[in-house]
Formats: C-alpha cells, sequence, structure tokens
C-alpha cells in the first residue's frame, strides 16, 4: 500500500492515485475514508478526465493514529497533503475538500498556495465553532469507540450503512479524540488573510439545509472572485454523501473557471 511520510513529524499517510490527467486530489470529512470517495461514486466521476488522488486523513482509515494531541495541528493535516503530491510527483493539484476535509484544504492554502491550481470547499467556513459544538463527540470519545458511534447515529438522525459502521468501529477512539479536540477545535481561525488574497478559482459549495450555511456564504464572500453554489434541499451529510449532485457542480466549476495544465515535479 502506498505511503507518504510528512518531513516535518515522520508522520505516514495512505493515499491513492487513480488514473491520468491533470490532478484532482479528494479530501473527505471527519469519519470518512478513501473507501467513501470509491463507493459514493466521486472516483468514477472524475476518472476519465483527471488523475483522482485521495488521501485519509490521520486517525482515519489507514493512515497513522498517533496519540499526541499536537500532532493533529492544521500546518501538520496540511503538510500530509504536500507529502502526498510529493509522492507522486505532482507540482499542482485541483483540490476538492468537504467539511472538515475543505477545512484541511483552507490550511494548505496558508502556506502552499502554489501547490494548488484551484480550491473547491463544501460545507467548511473559517469562523468560530458554536460553543460547546464538539463535546457530546469529544465526550462519547472518552467512553469509547462505540458509544460514539452511537452518539454520531443520534446527531445525524439515522443509523449508518453497515459497511460504514464495520468501517467506524476499528478506528482509534483516543486518535480521533485528540483530532477532535485539537485540529477540529482550532479549525481554520486565522486564514481571512489567505483567502482575502487567494488568486486561484476558488469554489464554495453548501447544502440548503446545512446547519452552517450562513457562516459558509459569509466564507465565501472573503475569497475575491470565488464561485457560490447550493445544493438544494441538501443538510450537511447529504452534501458529501449526494455524491450525484455535488460532483456535477464540482466537474462544471472545473470545466468552465479553470485551464491550467500541471506539469510533474522534474
Amino acid at each position: 500500500m502506498p505511503y507518504a511520510t510528512n518531513q516535518v513529524d515522520g508522520g505516514r499517510v495512505y493515499y491513492e492515485s487513480v488514473d491520468t490527467g491533470p490532478p484532482l486530489m479528494f479530501y473527505q470529512g471527519f469519519m470518512r475514508t478513501t473507501v467513501d470517495c470509491h463507493e459514493l461514486g466521486y472516483v468514477d466521476a472524475f476518472r476519465d478526465e483527471y488523475q483522482v488522488i485521495l488521501m485519509d486523513c490521520r486517525a482515519h482509515g489507514r493512515s497513522h493514529s498517533p496519540h499526541d494531541p499536537t500532532a493533529y495541528a492544521g500546518y501538520l493535516l496540511a503538510t500530509d497533503v504536500i507529502a502526498v503530491l510529493d509522492a507522486l510527483g505532482v507540482e499542482k493539484t485541483h483540490f476538492v475538500g468537504y467539511s472538515s476535509g475543505g477545512g484541511t484544504g483552507y490550511a494548505v492554502l496558508e502556506p502552499y498556495p502554489d501547490r494548488l491550481l484551484s480550491l473547491a470547499i463544501g460545507g467548511k467556513d473559517v469562523l468560530p465553532l458554536s460553543p460547546g459544538y464538539l463535546d457530546p463527540t469529544i465526550e462519547a470519545l472518552s467512553q469509547g469507540i462505540e458509544d460514539f458511534i452511537n452518539t454520531r447515529e443520534r446527531m445525524a438522525g439515522r443509523p449508518y450503512a453497515p459497511a460504514l459502521r464495520s468501517r467506524l468501529t476499528v478506528l482509534d477512539a483516543q486518535a480521533v479524540r485528540n483530532y477532535c479536540i485539537t485540529y477540529m477545535s482550532e479549525g481554520v481561525l486565522g486564514l481571512k488573510a489567505a483567502l482575502l488574497n487567494a488568486t486561484m478559482p476558488c469554489l464554495i459549495y453548501v447544502g440548503s439545509e446545512d446547519v452552517d450555511f450562513d457562516k459558509v456564504k459569509k466564507t465565501s464572500g472573503l475569497i475575491p472572485g470565488s464561485v457560490f453554489r447550493v445544493l438544494d434541499g441538501l443538510n450537511h451529510g447529504e452534501g458529501w454523501d449526494r455524491a450525484d449532485i455535488a460532483s456535477p457542480v464540482i466537474s462544471d466549476f472545473l470545466s468552465l473557471h479553470c485551464s491550467d495544465k500541471p506539469q510533474p515535479i522534474s
């Protein structure tokens, strides 16, 4: 299995590369992995035109799951992305990130804007989290992975699909808890200057029923020339799960607003 090594702290992250063409990285959100990108249809939707790059975030999937809370700082997750690009010999990539994966996209933008051909972020803002928002998740993770899954299902208002639930049961609860405490609590605060100075094409999209709709729309307004799209009738989870609706929005953005062709690293 291919792994990239972060040169800052030695962290190892799992990645995949499918087919050839202009590089297009997908970075899924909390509790999701590269498997979701295949199962939901994102890979099939783009593989004919792009080199689809996938990776598992720290504490997720097949990437490493350190117990040190400082290992989940945003700059380290951003550097994981760069490690994957370097391992593949990719100089620049289009980047699609959803939810907390979108937060990593914002984090890449700050120190590494020259590695991005475009930035497409779904369901993620750069504004502060509501007080106590993460408390139920962090408390559930303190009790073990089963309590965590049950709590997340109650929050979602529905049980997870059996295949997804099976993948979640093997997560390291302590690692995921530290990810929440550090990265998700840290969020992407302090990146507004980077957004204001963004020069690559940017798409911000969000479900009309997403609880953070207003925050995401406000974040889009911080990015000069950004494209803002609404996924009608979808809540936060559906904004990722309904790849049949999200993929055409992403595809149209790439076709209409992005023309740069990346060159491999020599």
